[in-house]
């Protein structure tokens, strides 16, 4: 194909007589333009469906279709309505036939027995026409979406790389420098609207923290102080579990009315729950046999396990120095463990916990990766926990008396302290899911400081426990070892669906 007569235009030739077609097609040609040649109006139309042309020359009297019906049709047609039409007419024919395609849209006309020179100014004329034309509807357009754009600044929800406004940026004239300008100033609002969201979603995930720390700091000393009842392990995860349903669905089903579980959404719920049932078993019979402060000091070292299972992912990047502080943290685990005695039955317990915090790792990167994003929070809790009451229901009465702590005997006390920790455990794990969407599960990963620290304070609070000194030098170490890994001071920013995707 010419380079040249393409960059001059693309003309459609349409005459069902071949020698004038072909006269019509070699003129067009000498012009220095790209002729197209069609035998019929049929033709035409297809042809303009799927090429871009400039002009067509028109005949009026073809068969079947005829030159009226083809104007009509490309009239409309708003993505061909644009395209300038001259109709070919030989002067013995009806000026009626003229005037009648003038008035359908043809631009001019042009009698088959034409002049070259004539051929020329009334082809340069329209396809020079159709060019400002084409470039106004562009301006017009590009207009328009700077117009979207400057809206969906002032909404607030946008992003400047996402307005589309690069190629208006290009342009040589005043749309461009403002198109530019506008760019510049966006970048500037978004920038500090996004700063502004961090500082939130920091806050906001601060206090999530505060709440699961508190909630869940609780669960050991809770679940110890039920050990001195004779409450056993499984016949506490089945009460905890089954207690925690009902008190999660009634404040699901208030928030959000009935959640819709798909076989997707069980399948993760089962998931969970027999992550759930692993670490609430580990850590029950734990705190039957060690101090509620050490078992929450012994489940901080979750943020440990973690880091290293996510260095190990390549999902957090790693460093001598955060690799130094899982060290230091891992030798404040080994110090109480040496605190508790030599290695025996407390320091199997203080394994189990130790597991049980393996299982919560475990858990958090499950419900972190696979977390169904269309179930409401306490709805989607209130499954997980009725799974897991039926998966330590038929465990509980195989190995344990259940109805033994149920029935007989004075078991009030037991039951409120049932019910409250059924409540701490659900609602930690609950604001836990939302520290997670809202906040980044990076970030969510220093609860075990809280979790820890609340430990040891209900652990004093309810029970009276102190810590000894090598204690507290595990602690340090611990924390140390915590800092060194170096989780996130920052909420993670939770990315936004943007409404700018839309311009």
């Amino acid at each position: 194909m010419d380079q040249r007569s393409t960059a001059a235009g693309r003309i459609l030739v349409v005459d069902d007589q071949t020698v004038l077609r072909r006269k019509l097609e070699l003129a067009v040609r000498a012009l220095g333009y790209e002729a197209v040649g069609v035998a019929g109006g049929a033709e035409a139309l297809e042809r303009c469906r799927g090429e871009r042309f400039d002009l067509i020359l028109l005949d009026i009297l073809m068969p079947e279709i005829d030159g009226f019906e083809v104007l009509a049709r490309l009239k409309a047609d708003p993505r061909r309505r644009d395209i300038p039409v001259i109709v070919v007419s030989s002067l013995d024919d009806d000026m009626a036939s003229v005037v009648r395609a003038i008035e359908l849209g043809a631009e001019d006309f042009l009698p088959k027995a034409f002049d070259p020179v004539l051929l020329r100014a009334r082809v340069a004329a329209c396809i020079e026409k159709k060019r400002l034309r084409d470039r106004d509807v562009e301006y017009i357009a590009q207009v328009e979406r700077l117009t979207r754009a400057a809206e969906l600044v002032e909404a607030g929800r946008y992003n400047p790389q996402k307005l589309a406004l690069a190629e208006i940026a290009r342009r040589e004239d005043s749309l461009g420098n403002l198109a530019r300008v506008f760019l510049e100033m966006a970048q500037q609002v978004y920038e500090r609207d996004r700063a502004l969201r961090r500082r939130i979603s920091t806050l906001r995930g601060a206090l999530l923290l505060l709440g699961v720390g508190a909630f869940y700091g609780a669960v050991p000393a809770l679940s110890r102080f039920l050990s001195f009842e004779d409450v056993g392990p499984l016949t506490l995860a089945l009460l905890i579990n089954g207690t925690g349903l009902l008190l999660m669905a009634g404040v699901g089903f208030a928030r959000a009315g009935i959640p819709r579980l798909s076989p997707a959404i069980l399948r993760f719920a089962a998931g969970a729950a027999a992550l759930i049932v692993t670490s609430e078993v580990l850590l029950f019979n734990a705190t039957r046999h060690l101090d509620a402060s050490i078992v929450a000091m012994v489940l901080m070292s979750e943020a440990l396990l973690g880091f290293f299972v996510a260095a190990a992912m390549g999902l957090e990047p790693a460093s001598l120095r955060r690799f130094l502080g899982l060290g230091v943290g891992l030798v404040g685990l080994g110090l109480l463990v040496v605190g508790q005695g030599p290695l025996g039955i407390a320091g199997l317990w203080l394994i189990a916990a130790f597991a049980a915090a393996c299982c919560y790792v475990a858990e958090s990167m499950y419900i972190a990766m696979r977390r169904p994003a269309d179930v409401e929070s306490f709805s989607l809790m209130a499954v997980i926990m009725g799974i897991s009451a039926l998966i330590t229901l038929p465990l509980a009465f195989a190995f344990e008396d259940p109805l033994g702590v149920i029935v007989p005997g004075d078991t009030g006390k037991v039951l409120v302290t049932v019910a409250v920790l059924a409540l701490f455990s659900g609602m930690g794990n609950v604001l836990w899911l939302i520290l997670i969407q809202t906040a980044g599960a990076v970030f969510s990963g220093q609860s075990t400081y809280l979790v820890g620290f609340f430990g040891i304070a209900w652990g004093a609070l309810l029970l009276g426990e102190s810590l000894s000194t090598s204690a507290w030098v595990a602690l340090a170490l611990i924390v140390a070892g915590l800092i060194a890994v170096g989780p996130k001071q920052e909420a993670e920013e939770p990315v936004p669906a943007e409404r700018a995707d839309q311009a």
